[in-house]
C-alpha cells in the first residue's frame, strides 16, 4: 500500500484526512445508537449486554473462541483512482475509515 499511487505528492495527508472524518463519523453514528438501549431499559439489563460483549471479546483475544470478522480485501477502485491525487485519496480514505472499504 505504501508503494502505492496513492501516497504519491499530498495525496497521503488527504487519504489520511478522509480516515479521520470516515471513522469519526461512524463513530458519532454508533454511539447515538448504543446510547438509546441506555436511555430504554433498565440498568441491569445493559450492563448484562455490556458483559457479554466483553466477554465474548475477551474470549476471542484469548484465542479461545474464533470468530471471522469482516474484512475487505479488494484494491483501489479504477473510478477512485481516476478522480485526481486529491478528491481520489480522500474519498478511499473516506471509504476505509468507517471499515467499508470501496465499493
Amino acid at each position: 500500500m505504501l508503494a502505492s499511487s496513492v501516497w504519491r505528492g499530498t495525496s497521503q495527508g488527504w487519504f489520511i484526512g478522509g480516515l479521520v472524518v470516515g471513522g469519526t463519523a461512524t463513530a458519532t453514528l454508533l454511539a447515538a445508537l448504543g446510547s438509546l438501549p441506555r436511555a430504554l431499559l433498565p440498568d441491569v439489563v445493559v450492563a448484562g449486554a455490556v458483559a457479554v460483549v466483553l466477554g465474548v471479546v475477551l474470549l476471542h483475544e484469548l484465542g479461545a473462541l474464533h470468530l471471522r470478522l469482516p474484512q475487505n480485501a479488494r484494491q483501489v477502485p479504477e473510478r477512485i483512482a481516476g478522480e485526481g491525487p486529491r478528491f481520489g485519496a480522500l474519498q478511499f480514505g473516506w471509504r476505509w475509515g468507517p471499515g467499508c472499504g470501496p465499493s
